[in-house]
């Protein structure tokens, strides 16, 4: 039998703790603030990853500075808000202690996994029988698990022994049985506490009486997605097939869909339930956004005239291990005022990292056999200044994501650089038809390992990022010299 008693007096309320942003959607949110002209849509959009941030800047938002209605809606918030002070807030999360005990941590990133699936299929639902309620849903589902990650903050590893014991759905007799810990209660206390706006506080009121229907359709939207989410991970999802009848305790059955709408929302939900979790790892791993430019339209409802938009942004995961190689690649594109500074910069933090001993910053032209090698560390002997890329099908001229784990003593599979185990990808592409790519290994070692992989992702991504941001900066500075 697991001990689950704790020392009240090393144990902080639950009303009292301060949840940790996620680090991957933070900086990517920076990064995207140090815009020449900021785009608080594209910051909104990288928030609404994150319960913590979005909670944050609602709460700002809606403090007692600002006078009129409230804001319900991310956008709204930040507007209010404005960029200046945005970006000042954005730096003072970065501030915010992470979580000390890794399986505390790894367990907070599982609650934040869950709390944007619920959010993304609160959107869904909402989307497809209730679309004025879309974004306020998508909120709300957001916010679904503040009640276990106020609890799991309090407790720490006592809360961590109990949900291996019982698991998540015995969790909350658990808590209230053990220690006097009402999830319902804590969350709603918890939301209210931080200044969310009643209207996003429909689903979790604990007055079963709401005043209005526009209150009740939103609280059966965001717990329908949360049961949603529950029987999808418990292999139950079956169990909302349009075959048979939704059984008699489902909320959703309550939002009263037709059954055209019943076999659309079930093929929709379970199309994107199965696609987060072949793409995001929800073991302990934070996010990092590749790109806010693409969206998944998703089939539902009348798929020419009326499609659905699911935010389901490319990311990449942050594991742990990556965590520290991300701050420090972080700092270095934050801090870059050029182009040439950045490819230098990023070169020395990649080294820094322990993962690769060699790295690049490859030019290759549209048309050339050659490629220009502006920027290199770790080779012995130097880098000349170009290297031979004559063959269509090599790693530089597809321009592509391409990951060698393991040397291979085929001479076909090798890079010029002597070496099949190798990491290389795109950076940029330049309006002259010119690549950028970032290359790198582990020569003379036998191959990159799985931490590898996952620190070059993310410095190329980050990479991927700030150029643009350059990019964007360099057009804006033009267009204002012209005016």
């Amino acid at each position: 039998m697991v001990q689950t008693t704790v020392d009240k007096k090393k144990t902080t309320p639950p009303l009292s703790t301060v949840f940790p942003p996620d680090l991957g959607i933070l900086m990517k949110a920076r990064l995207e603030a140090g815009r020449r002209n900021i785009k608080l849509r594209d910051i909104s959009n990288i928030m609404l990853h994150d319960p913590t941030l979005t909670m944050e800047f609602l709460q700002s938002a809606n403090s007692t500075m600002f006078s009129g209605a409230p804001a319900i809606d991310l956008d709204a918030a930040l507007i209010r808000l404005g960029s200046a002070r945005v970006v000042v807030e954005l730096g003072d999360m970065y501030l915010r202690p992470p979580i000390k005990d890794e399986a505390v941590a790894e367990v907070f990133d599982i609650l934040r996994y869950q709390s944007r699936r619920v959010s993304i299929v609160s959107l869904i639902i909402a989307s497809a029988l209730r679309p004025q309620l879309a974004m306020a849903a998508r909120i709300a589902g957001l916010l679904s698990e503040a009640g276990h990650m106020a609890c799991l903050l309090s407790l720490g590893t006592t809360y961590v022994e109990i949900l291996k014991q019982h698991k998540r759905k015995n969790l909350p007799y658990r808590l209230e049985k053990d220690h006097k810990l009402d999830l319902d209660t804590i969350r709603y206390k918890y939301l209210k506490s931080k200044g969310i706006p009643d209207k996003l506080m429909a689903p979790f009121e604990l007055d079963p009486k709401l005043k209005s229907p526009g209150d009740v359709d939103l609280r059966y939207c965001v717990r329908s997605a949360m049961a949603i989410v529950d029987a999808y991970d418990n292999g139950k999802f079956e169990s909302y097939n349009p075959s048979q009848p939704l059984p008699s305790h489902v909320e959703l059955r309550l939002l009263k869909l037709t059954p055209i709408q019943h076999e659309r929302l079930y093929k929709i939900l379970g199309e994107y339930l199965k696609k987060t979790a072949e793409q995001e790892a929800p073991e302990g791993a934070s996010l990092l956004i590749n790109s806010t430019e693409v969206d998944d339209t998703l089939d539902l409802g009348d798929a020419i005239n009326d499609p659905l938009k699911v935010p389901h942004y490319p990311v990449t995961t942050v594991k742990p291990a990556s965590r520290a190689q991300l701050e420090d690649f972080f700092s270095v594109c934050e801090s870059a005022m050029n182009e040439e500074q950045l490819k230098v910069s990023a070169l020395e933090s990649l080294s820094r990292s322990g993962f690769f001993t060699r790295t690049a910053i490859v030019r290759v032209p549209s048309q050339s056999n050659h490629a220009q090698i502006d920027q290199s560390l770790g080779f012995e002997p130097p880098l000349g200044s170009t290297i031979e890329i004559a063959d269509p099908l090599s790693p530089f001229n597809l321009f592509r994501l391409d990951i060698k784990s393991f040397n291979s003593k085929s001479k076909a599979t090798k890079t010029p650089f002597g070496t099949s185990a190798f990491a290389i990808g795109p950076v940029a592409l330049l309006p002259n038809g010119e690549k950028i790519l970032l290359y790198a290994d582990a020569a003379p070692r036998a191959g990159l390992n799985m931490d590898c992989r996952g620190a070059f992702r993310l410095a190329m991504n980050l990479l991927v990022s700030k150029f643009e941001i350059f990019r964007a900066n360099e057009k804006e500075a033009a267009v204002m010299t012209e005016r």
